[in-house]
Order: C-alpha cells, then sequence, then structure tokens
C-alpha cells in the first residue's frame, strides 16, 4: 500500500495544474486547496478529493485518470449492461464508503458527482456540450449562435453571481470570527469598531457587485422565458 499511495500522490500533483475547462463541464475538481480556498470558491472540492479517498472507493484499482470532471448534479442514466461490469462486491464498498460516518455528508456526496463516469465508463470526465445537455435533459434545443450565446451569458453570471455570494459569506465571517475573538481578548469596544471599519468596505463592495449580478441574471431569465415561450421554472432556475 506505500508504494501505491505514493504512486497515486505522484499523479495527482504532477497533473493538479493540468485540468481543462469544457463547455457544459466546468473543471470544479481541485486537488488538495486550501480551507480558504474551498469557502472562496463554492465549485472546489475540499482535500477528501485525494488519493487516500480513491484507494478506499476503489481499492483494486491502481490507475486513476489525472482529474475528474463532469456536468453538474448527478443527474445520468446508464444501461443495465454498464452496471453490471462490476461485481456487486464493487457496489457494496462504494455504499460503506458513502455511508462511512467518518465522512463529511456533504463533501462524500460531492465526490460521487464526479466519479459517475469512471464508475460506469472508465474514464474520468464526461462533458458533453451545453447544446447537448439541455436538448436531451430538458428537450431544450438550441441551434442559433446567438441564443447559445445568451444562454452562455446566463449560465457565467448565475456561476459568478454565486461565487460572489461565497465570497461575502466568506468576509463577514472572517469578521465575526475576528471580532469574537478581540472581545475574548478583553480588546476595547472602540478598538474592535476599528476592526469593522477595516472589513466593512469590502463587504460593501461584494454586496453591490451580488446586487448587480442578481438583476443582470434575472433580466435574462425572464428574456430566455419569454424568447422561448417556456413555462415558469422552479426556483433556482
Amino acid at each position: 500500500m506505500p508504494g501505491r499511495y505514493a504512486q497515486l500522490k505522484h499523479l495527482f500533483h504532477h497533473n493538479r495544474h493540468s485540468l481543462i475547462l469544457f463547455k457544459g463541464c466546468p473543471y470544479w475538481v481541485r486537488f488538495d486547496p486550501s480551507r480558504a480556498e474551498d469557502r472562496l470558491d463554492p465549485h472546489r472540492l475540499e482535500s477528501l478529493f485525494n488519493p487516500t479517498t480513491f484507494a478506499k472507493m476503489f481499492p483494486n484499482e491502481t490507475d486513476f485518470p489525472p482529474f475528474f470532471a463532469g456536468t453538474c448534479c448527478s443527474q445520468f442514466a446508464v444501461s443495465s449492461e454498464a452496471i453490471r461490469t462490476h461485481p456487486k462486491a464493487y457496489y457494496i464498498n462504494l455504499l460503506n464508503w458513502v455511508t462511512d460516518p467518518a465522512n463529511d455528508d456533504e463533501e462524500s456526496g460531492r465526490v460521487f458527482e464526479y466519479t459517475w463516469p469512471y464508475i460506469f465508463a472508465g474514464r474520468g470526465q464526461f462533458c458533453p456540450s451545453m447544446q447537448e445537455c439541455y436538448c436531451k435533459t430538458y428537450n431544450f434545443c438550441i441551434q442559433e449562435n446567438k441564443d447559445l450565446n445568451e444562454l452562455e451569458r446566463w449560465n457565467a453570471l448565475r456561476t459568478r453571481r454565486e461565487e460572489v455570494q461565497w465570497q461575502l459569506n466568506f468576509a463577514k465571517d472572517a469578521l465575526d470570527t475576528r471580532v469574537v475573538s478581540s472581545r475574548d481578548r478583553g480588546v476595547s469596544e472602540e478598538d474592535i469598531e476599528k476592526v469593522k471599519g477595516a472589513f466593512q468596505p469590502e463587504i460593501d463592495r461584494l454586496a453591490m457587485r451580488l446586487e448587480g449580478l442578481a438583476q443582470q441574471t434575472w433580466e435574462i431569465r425572464e428574456g430566455i422565458i419569454h424568447y422561448w415561450s417556456l413555462p415558469v421554472p422552479p426556483t433556482g432556475w
């Protein structure tokens, strides 16, 4: 096992800066980021995504893909033939891993989102185009470049809005932690107000940016719904 772990660690380290961005398939997998990076970027997987994890999930495998990427949210179809390529024990091991109380429920679920192509197709990424995803999943089939560009712009704004929301939350949490720590150390309220004053401009900037992105996203969303005569989508669409 030590030799195999070293081999996997080298593979992950060597390819950590070689990830590729696919249309409809962002490179959300970043290996071993810091916790601060996790909180700033909601699309980064935590340090759970590492060689030790995959040695537990796939104990009989030794040659992993250099990276894992896939479309969001674990929605997929798989044939019975693909399922039967593995013995029952293979799935029992995966079930035991994902239900292990030692794992964080959210993190282990996020890891699974990006390993389905590996489990059922033996590859690290499955990245169909945005047009193909929308057409096959929602029967929302786009042909014109201008329509695709508008949809891509809307998706980019949604992603940026989410990132700014996480950055704002991070700044607020950092301020709260600093204030609590200062009070625990007996810092005067006057000095604590100075700490708040140092954080507030960035918090205000992010809040204003978030408001603008939310408005832009909503306007494009409404335009898409009207242009395509779509039914009102669920919240978050």
